[in-house]
């Protein structure tokens, strides 16, 4: 049993390691990693991995027919800003917050819950009480 855990924590080290590697490659892929110096895009087995791993998807045009690439007419990356967002939940950085608002301070709110409780609509008097605008 001791043997069997122990493998499962590494498989379990090891799949956090994946995701957090490939979390990084999508949060700072660089697109000049794909172009040469005079700014044309590398042909595709040339492409570093780490950005090659943040390419969603590539347009080409082909001869009708034939599947040899003409031309690379669009690349699509990955969003980068949803694994920036996880890399710093993950390092603490951002912590989500949740406000939770009651009718005590929120004067919409008791409004709405005095509606509900007492089965009436809502006058133009109650409303003006709570209007806080001169």
């Amino acid at each position: 049993i001791e043997r069997l855990f122990e493998e499962m924590l590494q498989e379990t080290a090891e799949a956090r390691y994946r995701v957090l590697h490939e979390t990084k490659r999508l949060a700072y892929v660089n697109i000049q990693d794909l172009l040469d110096e005079d700014g044309n895009l590398l042909p595709m087995h040339k492409w570093p991995k780490d950005a090659a791993a943040a390419v969603s998807s590539v347009e080409v045009t082909t001869r009708p027919g034939e599947s040899e690439v003409l031309e690379v007419k669009k690349i699509k990356l990955w969003d980068k800003n949803s694994p920036r967002r996880d890399l710093l939940q993950y390092h603490g950085m951002l912590v989500d917050r949740k406000e939770v608002r009651t009718a005590d301070d929120d004067p919409w709110l008791a409004l709405m819950r005095e509606i509900n409780e007492t089965g009436t609509q809502a006058t133009q008097d109650t409303i003006d009480d709570d209007d806080d605008t001169p």
